[in-house]
């Protein structure tokens, strides 16, 4: 009888230990404008003080939906640093900025984001300071491989 409890013990904690782990991740949907129209190019990240990033492509009207892994949509509850880069390479020398450059590292970028619950109308507001945009940058000679 003593054999039978530790099997079933063990059995219990087996499967106990099967749940879901990890963070608690929640859906996190919604738009970034710049100079309140779509941003239609590019991608968005959000970092967490701890623990993996989650990011999503910009759709045609400025939409996204973060994902957090392969096979989970969302992000992690918490305070976010966010990024959103929108550099269009057009050849070895020649890039097109969608959104100011600042905006394309969490160092720089300025924004952040509580993430609390899910979210499905999430807005991003962005602004060329000013500027007109898209803008080019050129680089001199070419590059070698």
């Amino acid at each position: 009888m003593d054999l039978f409890r530790l099997l079933m013990l063990c059995l219990l904690v087996t499967v106990a230990g099967c749940g879901e782990s990890g963070p608690k991740v929640v859906p996190v949907a919604g738009k970034v404008l710049i100079d309140g129209e779509p941003l239609d190019y590019g991608y968005i990240r959000f970092v967490p003080k701890q623990g993996r990033a989650s990011s999503a492509e910009l759709e045609s009207d400025g939409s996204f939906e973060l994902r957090y892994s392969p096979d989970k949509m969302g992000a992690v509850l918490g305070s976010h640093r966010v990024e959103v880069a929108a550099n269009e390479t057009l050849g070895p020398t020649k890039v097109v900025w969608h959104a100011p450059k600042k905006y394309a590292s969490i160092g720089t970028s300025g924004l952040s984001q509580d993430i609390a619950g899910p979210q499905e109308d999430l807005v991003i507001e962005l602004d060329w300071g000013g500027q007109k945009g898209p803008l080019e940058e050129v680089f001199k000679g070419s590059s070698s491989f």
